[in-house]
């Protein structure tokens, strides 16, 4: 079991097997997916799907993507803070940005399925075709009215110029915590 605290009113949101459960007016009971039956359902759906690469999604679905796992071992690399995964940050919608610092309000989204090929030869996960996109500027947008400052990265950029394009990050994450300092 997991919690977090709610960022507009400090009240404690538990997960629990129903989903985050809370007396927050922020956070109502946000449901979880259904998990699948047994794991071997699962991984007989994942070897159905693509039979060659069960192996790496079992491994990716436990652990995260490998652009997330990417990510976190360059984060770490460059002296990144702690930061955590899966963060639920709107107060009615169960959106969640793939890594975040609270405190600075500052999230990461890793936009692993830029260079998914689908069987019908198209290229582009769910965040690249048209209804997901949309989605994700509504997710954006909503994030910047609340106040979070979001960095979008594909796998590329964190493997081709992890230093150039997560220091930035790191950078401003240091710079918000320096004014919330202060202004407390």
């Amino acid at each position: 079991m997991s919690s977090f605290i709610c960022d507009q009113c400090g009240a404690e949101i538990k997960d629990s097997p129903a989903g985050f459960t809370t007396g927050c007016p922020h956070y109502p009971l946000l449901k979880k997916k259904a998990a699948p039956k047994s794991p071997r359902t699962s991984k007989r759906a994942l070897r159905q799907s693509n039979p060659l690469s069960v192996r790496k999604q079992i491994i990716a679905t436990e652990q995260g993507s490998v652009a997330e796992r990417s990510f976190d071992t360059h984060w770490r690399q460059l002296g990144g803070p702690e930061l955590e995964r899966e963060v639920y940050f709107h107060p009615t919608v169960g959106w969640r940005f793939d890594r975040a610092d609270r405190e600075a309000r500052v999230a990461v989204e890793i936009q692993g399925g830029a260079y998914v090929k689908a069987e019908d030869g198209t290229v582009g996960g769910r965040h690249h075709r048209a209804a997901g996109y949309d989605e994700d500027c509504l997710k954006h947008n909503q994030a910047l009215a609340l106040g979070w400052l979001v960095f979008w990265l594909t796998p590329r950029m964190i493997t081709r110029d992890p230093m150039g394009n997560l220091t930035p990050i790191i950078r401003i994450i240091a710079e918000r915590r320096r004014e919330l300092a202060t202004i407390e």
